[in-house]
């Protein structure tokens, strides 16, 4: 079995009636497997997307007239994002990241800058201020002007290390 599209239109002849037939058909079985493949594909990413461990964010630079950096706005989240950052996608997406954390420091936001502009990859492991928490942050940049963020909630472990330290 091979599923064809078929269009076809009437001839008619001089008194209006329908004298032949004219038409084509269209063998559409690749592009149905085409579509099979993508649905296939991305409901694979939504399940990856919706049980990853880790914190994801898809951020998109805002600059000033001149073009500078001033902001990122959330475009995507996971719902890792609230086990690891303690925010709702739903009440993050769409709004700026100063809006959003009003009090984070500057090396969070110079280094997403920086990743945008370069679309070189960078790790970093620092501490926010307006979540109380330490995370580990891989960034790197899927397209101008957009930087994906992973990260990972590491607060217990730099305690831990700071204990053994004797730093607390």
């Amino acid at each position: 079995f091979r599923p064809f599209l078929t269009r076809a239109q009437p001839l008619k002849d001089a008194e209006g009636r329908v004298s032949r037939w004219f038409g084509t058909n269209t063998d559409v079985s690749e592009l149905l497997e085409t579509q099979e493949a993508l649905r296939d594909s991305e409901a694979r990413y939504s399940n990856l997307f919706a049980t990853m461990r880790e914190g994801f964010v898809l951020l998109e630079v805002i600059t000033d007239d001149q073009g500078t950096p001033v902001d990122l706005r959330f475009l995507e989240a996971n719902p890792a994002l609230m086990a690891n950052a303690g925010l709702k996608p739903e009440e993050t997406i769409g709004k700026r990241f100063r809006e959003v954390l009003p009090e984070v420091e500057d090396y969070w936001l110079q280094t997403y800058f920086n990743v945008a502009r370069t679309r070189q990859p960078a790790r970093i492991e620092e501490y926010n201020k307006d979540l109380g928490r330490y995370f580990a942050v891989s960034a790197f940049s899927p397209g101008p002007g957009r930087v994906a963020v992973l990260f990972s909630d590491v607060t217990d472990r730099r305690r831990a290390e700071d204990e053994i330290r004797g730093l607390n």
